[in-house]
């Protein structure tokens, strides 16, 4: 698989100084593939903002239907220390269990590739088989024939 290309647009910034807080909606398009996963939007939207990733938390992620773009609500704090642990919190479970689907499709996905090659192995070696019995038909042929 292809890398997925994203391009990342800020729709509005809003700063909100008493809470320490900057609520940005961004447009992220990705190039007729499904949507990319949180952490993949989460790198780019930190590469767009210029902040550090761990200052923002990806709130949400609405695909637009009929589109290959996505809106995405992020919300950007000035020190660590701001962001509340339940939005942390949230944010690494949400990481976390990404994780672990990730790593799940791909240890489905090694048994269906060891499966197509044995597949191709035994038919490798049915023809192998095959072909000395093909031999011996045509030379006891020959022999009845003489």
């Amino acid at each position: 698989m292809g890398e997925i290309i994203m391009k990342v647009q800020i729709i509005s910034q809003k700063k909100n100084p008493l809470t320490k807080l900057e609520r940005v909606l961004l447009r992220v398009e990705h190039s007729k593939e499904a949507t990319p996963n949180r952490e993949k939007i989460w790198e780019e939207v930190s590469k767009t903002l210029k902040k550090n990733k761990e200052l923002i938390i990806i709130d949400k992620i609405t695909t637009l239907k009929g589109f290959a773009s996505s809106e995405v609500k992020a919300l950007v704090y000035s020190k660590k220390e701001d962001i509340p642990k339940y939005k942390a919190e949230k944010m690494k479970k949400r990481i976390e269990k990404l994780k672990k689907t990730e790593a799940k499709e791909e240890k489905q996905a090694e048994p269906e590739k060891e499966q197509e090659t044995k597949g191709k192995e035994q038919k490798t070696e049915e023809k192998e088989d095959a072909e000395p019995e093909e031999k011996q038909e045509k030379e006891t042929e020959e022999e009845k024939k003489e």
